[in-house]
């Protein structure tokens, strides 16, 4: 079972923009983050969202589809889903994100990423898309390096640890 209905595998250019089941998912993300941040008191300006694959192309669409402030969004091996057009980032600051994609990954094409980096561009998403040079569907230890140094850049507030477990 996937977060929601995909229409080809692998996933290419021609994959649908409004897939079954995206809205139920996007609701269950929203009340996930709603969850941590009334069991935690971590507020969402100090949460990554990010996901693998089709839970990156999520992350992605929820990420940026969502009235708070989030520390950034993540997603490794995915895709945009909204490439059509129709969608409005929502939030009103600048929303931080990263999307990495292999340049011969088998699973999602490059060339869907690369629709998908263009997308992003003309809604005006300021981010950063890194294609790295693998044929899996997976991270190489150049990309976990990538999204180490990204997530450290952002200045979430206190290191992780502390008396108060990184809160």
């Amino acid at each position: 079972m996937g977060w929601f209905q995909i229409g080809s595998y692998p996933v290419g250019e021609e994959e649908g923009c409004e897939p079954d089941g995206l809205k139920e998912a996007e609701v269950y993300v929203k009340k996930f983050l709603e969850d941590v941040q009334n069991s935690t008191g971590i507020p969402s300006s100090r949460i990554v969202l990010g996901g693998f694959s089709q839970g990156g192309a999520l992350a992605m669409h929820v990420g940026l589809n969502y009235e708070g402030s989030l520390g950034g969004v993540l997603s490794v091996s995915g895709w945009w889903i909204k490439r059509d057009g129709g969608f409005e980032v929502k939030g009103g600051e600048k929303k931080r994100f990263l999307a990495t994609a292999g340049t011969m990954d088998k699973i999602v094409g490059f060339g869907l990423a690369k629709k998908s980096e263009r997308a992003m561009a003309e809604l005006g998403v300021e981010g950063g898309w890194k294609f790295f040079q693998r044929k899996s569907h997976g991270c190489k230890k150049v990309e976990v390096e990538a999204v180490r140094k990204w997530i450290s850049s952002l200045s979430l507030g206190e290191s992780m640890g502390g008396e108060d477990g990184g809160r």
